[in-house]
């Protein structure tokens, strides 16, 4: 079983430093068995089931083998998030039909819901699709992803992988890959020669043969059955294969014509039962002329190498012969020409040999000989384009008649692998697209491409120098040879150990455990990798953190303060200055942050109590605040986020004095009013009534103080004595003289907050004779 880990980079209520150890093989989750069918044939399919450690972003639900989705049972007791698989593998599955769909599953045992989103590289040109994309995981619940592949299409590429992704995964603050791997399965039939076979003129009743190759490309065999159009005809298939298998299989047609005419025809291919990955090619069409001349110049073509003109770089085709016939009673001369300039073939016939052409030989009557065409090595280095070393031999003769000249196609194709790359240095930089990675965190490069622009298909290791901080996302290159499956792409990932400049190579080669393919071109050199490791760092925001006005009586909602650790991974505080005695709450206080991970620290306000409950509480701009103090185990110095809170209300009283004595007031007068100051020292304006009421006197007293009741708008932070003039005056007789008390209070008009108790003033004055 494969295992690949990621260090979470989030963070979970009540997590200390040693869960962070629990990202080891302990953190594995459940596995997941393999779906029926593994023979090779229409799906055949496995899978390698790793437990991923992974950072924390949104999820879903777990498939319950139906169309709903449905949250598991938590089962989780703390630790990391997982990822049940680093690989789904759908294996070979036929031209034509659909693999049945796998799934994986992200589990969250951590404190804390986490996230997820989802993004296959191919986007919608991919072979699969994903459900759910994105999803929300609640905390010690898992979520079961399904991966359903797309059908089959026709055509589609055979090679390995050539229906391959890779489904990214953002989980939290980074990202984890899962390689999704599926082959197409089928043959795909070509014909070696699709221009058509032209015998030309033909002695009547002399069989010429030629050597055609029917191709399968796939990885499949096909049954099939090779016929021609018309019959009787004088074209016939002296080698016919039943069945193509992957590679090059031999066939013959024999012209034999019957009369002085011109034959057309063609060869028809059926395919039998069995997958296709591409459509039938072509018929080949097959013409030739009967006549009664003497000469004959077989073969019409000559295919060097393989049957399909396929020559490896760097080697050297056997030679071949063209058989001159003289089947009169007279002799004749002819010559031979290789056409172009730059041939890369020489003649030999008799003595001569590595000539370009071979001029005026005679030919005895009722005999033939025989010319060696040669063809020179394939320099190693070469295009790969068909016939690119290929001519023509064209052969003249002096026999009566025999005017046209013979033309026959010599086919030759160098064979291998040409592979590029699209950079030869990469240079990896932060986040911010600069340079300068801090320490323990991984950045990752750009992606880069292979492209193989040979007709062979290559796999290639890709690595890096040992104990360096350079990888490569990419370690196997499977590059196809036909359009759509002949690139790979990878990225390059940097994760710095110490502060400075580092630089490394990623070398491609060969697998040595593999039969080595041929190449017609070196493979690419050493890929430069640079890159600057930097202290680590923290990070926090919003710096400051601003409740804003939050009325007395009344909690503010809490606000998260995002950590973010530039270094490797370790563990975080966050703290309050003020400590119990702090307006605010903080949570979670600690626990283990990955490499380059961030948390998000929640901060709760208190309660702000209300002026009815008997409390009194500033309204002084920030006047509730404290000091959050953020500290990792890689930076000495706290990050300090300042926290402000403005506690909103009206604040009421009577200008700090709590009792107004009237003195000596004759019976039955009226005391000189006495103004009263209220004020309103809060922040924001209250619609007050005023209340007098006489308390005690003496015996047989009546209100004595006024005017009874008034009502006053006191904006924030002003004085009024507006309606506020009091008096007293004591009743006549019979109330005897004496000491008279009472009570100025005040009660809100409107509902507002209020962050004091509203006041009450003491009255006191002295009825006289």
């Amino acid at each position: 079983m494969r295992r690949a880990h990621w260090i979470v980079m989030g963070a979970w209520v009540g997590l200390f430093a040693a869960a962070a150890a629990a990202c080891g093989d302990s953190a594995t989750g459940a596995d997941i068995p393999d779906p029926p069918g593994a023979d090779g044939s229409a799906s055949d399919a496995s899978r390698t089931d790793a437990s991923v450690v992974v950072p924390t972003k949104d999820s879903s639900v777990t498939d319950t083998g139906t169309n709903e989705q449905e949250t598991s049972v938590p089962t989780g007791d703390g630790g990391l998030p997982t990822v049940s698989t680093a690989e789904i593998d759908f294996g070979n599955t036929d031209c034509g039909s659909t693999a049945a769909a796998q799934t994986f599953t992200i589990s969250n045992p951590s404190a804390v819901a986490v996230s997820f989103t989802s993004e296959l590289v191919k986007s919608a040109a991919s072979p699969f699709t994903i459900d759910p994309a994105s999803g929300s995981i609640p905390s010690g619940q898992s979520v079961t992803v399904t991966v359903t592949p797309k059908p089959v299409a026709i055509p589609s590429t055979t090679a390995q992988n050539g229906l391959g992704d890779q489904l990214k995964l953002s989980i939290g603050p980074t990202t984890a890959t899962l390689d999704l791997k599926q082959s197409a399965r089928g043959g795909v039939l070509r014909f070696s020669v699709p221009s058509g076979i032209d015998f030309g003129n033909r002695t009547i009743g002399t069989p010429v043969e030629n050597v055609f190759a029917v191709t399968n490309a796939g990885n499949a065999p096909v049954p099939i059955t090779l016929s021609v159009a018309d019959d009787p005809s004088p074209f016939a298939l002296s080698v016919n294969p039943t069945t193509a298998t992957p590679g090059v299989q031999e066939a013959r047609v024999t012209f034999t014509p019957t009369a002085e005419e011109d034959y057309t025809s063609a060869i028809k291919l059926t395919p039998g039962a069995g997958p296709l990955c591409d459509v039938a090619p072509a018929d080949i069409s097959l013409k030739g002329t009967g006549t009664t001349g003497v000469v004959s110049v077989t073969p019409p073509s000559i295919s060097f190498g393989s049957a399909a003109g396929l020559v490896d770089c760097g080697t050297t085709a056997p030679s071949q012969k063209v058989r001159i016939t003289n089947s009169s009673n007279a002799a004749f001369q002819f010559s031979a020409l290789l056409t172009r300039s730059t041939t890369v073939y020489t003649l030999s016939y008799n003595t001569t040999a590595n000539a370009a052409a071979i001029n005026n030989q005679t030919v005895a009557a009722n005999s033939f000989v025989e010319l060696t065409v040669v063809p020179k090595q394939i320099p190693q280095t070469s295009s790969t384009a068909p016939d690119a070393f290929g001519d023509t031999l064209t052969i003249t003769t002096t026999a009566p008649g025999d005017a046209t000249p013979h033309a026959i196609e010599l086919h030759q194709t160098a064979r291998g692998a040409v592979v590029t790359r699209s950079t030869n240095s990469i240079t990896i930089l932060n986040a911010a697209g600069a340079a300068g990675v801090p320490i323990g965190v991984t950045a990752t490069s750009p992606s880069y491409t292979f492209t193989n622009l040979g007709n062979v298909d290559i796999v290639l290791d890709q690595k890096t120098s040992a104990g360096t901080p350079f990888s490569v996302s990419a370690s196997t290159l499977t590059l196809g040879s036909t359009a759509g499956t002949n690139s790979a792409s990878s990225s390059a990932s940097f994760t710095p150990v110490a502060v400075g400049a580092t630089s490394d190579i990623a070398t491609v080669s060969q697998p040595a455990d593999a039969p080595p393919v041929v190449l017609c071109g070196n493979l690419p050199g050493n890929l430069t990798l640079s890159g600057t490791g930097a202290a680590p760092s923290i990070a926090a925001a919003p710096s400051p953190l601003n409740f804003n006005f939050v009325p007395c009586g009344t909690q503010a909602a809490a606000r998260t303060v995002r950590l973010t650790n530039n270094g490797p991974a370790t563990t975080f505080t966050a703290t309050l200055a003020k400590g119990a005695g702090s307006g605010f709450t903080v949570s979670p206080a600690n626990g283990p942050i990955g490499a380059g991970a961030a948390i998000d620290v929640t901060v709760t306000p208190k309660l702000i109590p209300s002026g009815t409950t008997g409390a009194t509480t500033s309204t002084a701009n920030n006047g509730i605040n404290d000091v959050l103090e953020l500290t990792t185990g890689n930076v000495a110095a706290p990050f300090n986020v300042t926290i402000n809170e403005t506690a909103q209300g009206a604040v009421i009283d009577f200008n700090n004095v709590a009792t107004k004595n009237f003195a000596n007031t004759a019976r039955g007068a009226t005391s000189a009013p006495s103004p009263t100051t209220v004020r309103n020292t809060g922040n924001l304006s209250a619609d007050l009534t005023f209340t007098v009421t006489t308390t005690s006197g003496p015996a047989g007293f009546t209100d004595a103080f006024g005017p009874a009741t008034s009502t006053s708008t006191i904006s924030a932070g002003t004085t009024s004595t507006s309606n506020n003039n009091l008096t007293f005056f004591p009743t006549a007789s019979p109330v005897p003289t004496g000491l008279y008390q009472g009570a100025y209070s005040v009660t809100l008009a409107n509902p507002v907050p209020i962050c004091a108790p509203l006041p009450t003033m003491v009255l006191t004055g002295t009825a006289t004779n």
